[in-house]
C-alpha cells in the first residue's frame, strides 16, 4: 500500500499487457467489453495508463473465462460486484461443466466403440461358417416394431435392405424422443423370436441397441442378453445382390448345426451388427454381423 503522500506510478498500455503476460489488443478488446477501464487516459494524446493492482482484475477475469463464462457473462457479473453472486455463478457453472463431462464422457465411449469397430472389422472371426461362441454378460435397449408398412415410405419399390434402413429411422427416432444419446445408434440389432425363424420378415419384431451404464438414465429400461454358450454365424454381407434378406436361410443354417449335435434352442435367438460402415467409405456398406442362437443340450 502507498504511503501518504507517495507519487502513484501507472504503467502504459504495452507496460501492463506485458506484465500479465497478454496482448495489448487484448486489454483494449477488455475495454471496448466495458471489463476493465485505464484508470488513466491522457485526453491529448490518448494513452491508456495503468494502475498494478488492476491486474488482480485481470486474473479473475481469466479464472472467469477457465470455467467456461463468457465475456459478457464476465461483465454482468462485474456489474453486480458482490461476493454472493460470484459464488452463485462459481456453482452454477459447477453444473455446467458437469454435465459437460458427461457429454465428454459419452463422446470418448463413441470413439473407444468407432475404435473397436473398426478392429473387429478389420480382424473378424472365420466367415460363412456356424462355430461355438460363449458370449458375456451384456445389455440391450429394445423396441417393438409396428408393421413395417407404417414406417416405411416407397414400399412397394423398397428391398429389404431399404426396409430395414427404414427400421433404423424408426428406433432414431425413439432415441430422440426419450432424450437419450445419440451415440446409442452405432448398432441396430434384432430380435427373432423363435416361433419366427420361418418366417421371411424374421427381422421386423423387434429391434435392438446395444447399451451400458455409462449411457445414463436409459439403462434403467435396459434387459440382458442372452449369455452363456451360443451357436454363432459371422458374415461380411448383409444382403443378396437385388438387396434380398438372407437372414432366414442364416438361422436355418444354424438350427441344422445344432440338431446335427443334440441342441436345442434356449432363448430368441438375435442378429448382432458389429459394425456398420457408411456410405461415406463405398458405395455399399461394409459390415460385419454374428446371427447368434443361444444353445443347450437337448433333456
Amino acid at each position: 500500500m502507498a504511503r501518504s503522500g507517495q507519487k502513484r506510478h501507472f504503467l502504459t498500455l504495452g507496460q501492463m499487457a506485458r506484465a500479465n503476460h497478454m496482448t495489448e489488443k487484448s486489454l483494449r478488446f477488455y475495454q471496448q467489453k466495458g471489463l476493465l477501464e485505464p484508470e488513466l487516459v491522457d485526453d491529448e494524446t490518448g494513452f491508456r495508463y495503468y494502475g498494478i493492482l488492476q491486474s488482480t482484475k485481470i486474473d479473475l477475469i481469466n479464472q472467469l473465462q477457465l470455467i467456461g463464462m463468457s465475456l459478457e457473462e464476465i461483465r454482468q457479473l462485474s456489474d453486480d460486484a458482490s461476493i454472493e453472486a460470484l459464488r452463485a455463478k462459481a456453482l452454477e457453472q459447477r453444473e455446467v461443466l458437469a454435465q459437460k463431462r458427461k457429454e465428454l464422457e459419452l463422446a470418448d465411449l463413441t470413439a473407444a466403440t468407432m475404435v473397436a469397430e473398426c478392429d473387429g472389422y478389420l480382424n473378424h472371426p472365420i466367415l460363412n461358417e456356424v462355430i461355438f461362441e460363449a458370449l458375456p454378460p451384456r445389455w440391450r435397449l429394445e423396441f417393438e416394431l409396428p408393421p413395417i408398412e407404417e414406417i416405411s415410405m416407397y414400399l412397394d419399390q423398397a428391398t429389404d435392405s431399404d426396409r430395414w434402413e427404414w427400421v433404423i429411422r424408426y428406433v432414431k427416432n425413439r432415441i430422440i424422443e426419450n432424450g437419450w444419446p445419440i451415440s446409442l445408434l452405432r448398432n441396430v440389432g434384432y430380435v427373432a423370436p423363435v416361433e419366427a425363424l420361418g418366417d421371411e420378415n424374421l427381422w421386423s419384431h423387434r429391434a435392438f441397441i446395444k447399451v451400458a451404464p455409462e449411457y445414463g438414465e436409459c439403462f434403467e429400461h435396459a434387459k440382458p442378453f442372452p449369455s452363456g454358450t451360443h451357436l454363432v454365424l459371422y458374415v461380411d454381407q448383409g444382403y443378396g445382390e437385388n438387396g434380398d434378406a438372407l437372414d432366414r436361410e442364416r438361422f436355418q443354417q444354424i438350427l441344422a448345426y445344432a440338431a446335427e449335435r443334440g441342441l436345442e434352442v434356449s432363448d430368441d435367438p438375435f442378429c448382432e451388427s458389429l459394425c456398420r460402415f457408411p456410405r461415406l467409405f463405398h458405395q455399399n456398406y461394409e459390415a460385419l454381423c454374428r446371427y447368434c442362437v443361444p444353445v443347450r443340450a437337448k433333456n
